[in-house]
Order: C-alpha cells, then structure tokens, then sequence
C-alpha cells in the first residue's frame, strides 16, 4: 500500500481547500496524520494520507493544482 505526503502551509488557502475536499468525500480531518511543520522546524505541514484516499481526491487535487501554476 502506498502512502502519499501532502506539504501544505498551515493556515493557507491550499490547507481550507484541503479539508473542504475531505469533508466532500466524508473523511473527518482529524482521521488523516498531520505532521506538525512547527515540531519539526519545517514552515509547511505534512499530511499522510493512504493510496485509498489519494485515488478519491487525485481528481481534485489535480485541478487544485493546475490553478495554482
């Protein structure tokens, strides 16, 4: 099984994106693995999520993406 990490920076507009999409596919925010940028001296955090949930939000993740470049 594969795992994914998601840098994201904390209280940016990509990390409200993020959660509104875990909550579109009903996975409660607190159920995905966040590491902490500030335990560990990153300025972004990390998000663990599964091969499972990344194949539910590839889509959007993509799209996500694409307006950012």
């Amino acid at each position: 099984m594969a795992i994914h990490m998601l840098k994201i920076y904390p209280g940016s507009e990509a990390e409200d994106t993020f959660m509104n999409l875990l909550k579109e596919v009903d996975v409660k925010p607190d159920s995905v693995i966040c590491r902490l940028g500030s335990v560990f001296g990153k300025d972004y955090n990390e998000y663990v999520i599964s091969e499972g949930l990344f194949q539910q939000i590839r889509e959007h993740l993509l799209k996500i993406k694409e307006e950012e470049a």
